[in-house]
């Protein structure tokens, strides 16, 4: 038996009583006629990719939507870092403050540090703080008052207080006129 197919031309052959079965004839030119025009224009430009970082992530539905919830995600990250006010930063009296407490043997240690202004210019300011030890129910068990005056430049404000199981830091201060509030949770790690 032989096989007189001409290229692009594919026979099947279906066995039949005489041993001879049907013969069909696969004629891509003539089933291109017939086919639609984006058809035909993909089989004569051949496979096109998407060009472009841009285009290739906004080629289909699904590939939009992860673009979409990559940028929001990205926002999202964007807005956190620079609009969300991090536990234990303040500004109060347009300076920033910064509070943090760890435990060290049987005592907390209480850091606060006033960031520097270049734009502070008068007299000195002075600072009072009241740190306070609050337990795991919220009562004050150790109490202390710092005290500093703040020129324009970083100012550290150190303390110790007892250590009473102490879950958070609550510092109460006085600058100048104008008095806040900035509360850390001890760190204990």
């Amino acid at each position: 038996m032989s096989d007189n197919r001409e290229p692009g031309d594919e026979r099947a052959r279906m066995p039949d009583d005489d041993g001879r079965g049907p013969v069909f004839h696969y004629d891509r030119a003539k089933r291109l006629e017939r086919a639609p025009e984006a058809v035909r224009r993909a089989y004569e430009e051949g496979y096109m990719p998407n060009r472009g970082f841009i285009k290739g992530l906004t080629a289909n539905p699904g590939l939009r939507s992860l673009l979409f919830v990559i940028v929001l995600l990205c926002v999202v990250i964007v807005g956190v870092s620079v609009f969300g006010d991090a536990e234990g930063t303040s500004v109060i009296g347009g300076t920033g403050f910064h509070l943090r407490a760890f435990p060290f043997d049987e005592a907390i240690y209480v850091s606060a540090t006033l960031d520097a202004r270049d734009d502070f210019a008068g007299e000195p300011v002075p600072v009072v703080m009241m740190i306070q030890g609050l337990n795991s129910d919220g009562a004050v068990v150790a109490e202390k008052e710092l005290l500093a005056v703040y020129t324009g430049r970083e100012l550290p404000i150190r303390g110790i207080i007892q250590d009473f199981e102490i879950e958070r830091v609550l510092a109460l201060v006085s600058y100048g006129k104008i008095t806040g509030r900035i509360s850390v949770a001890v760190d204990r790690n």
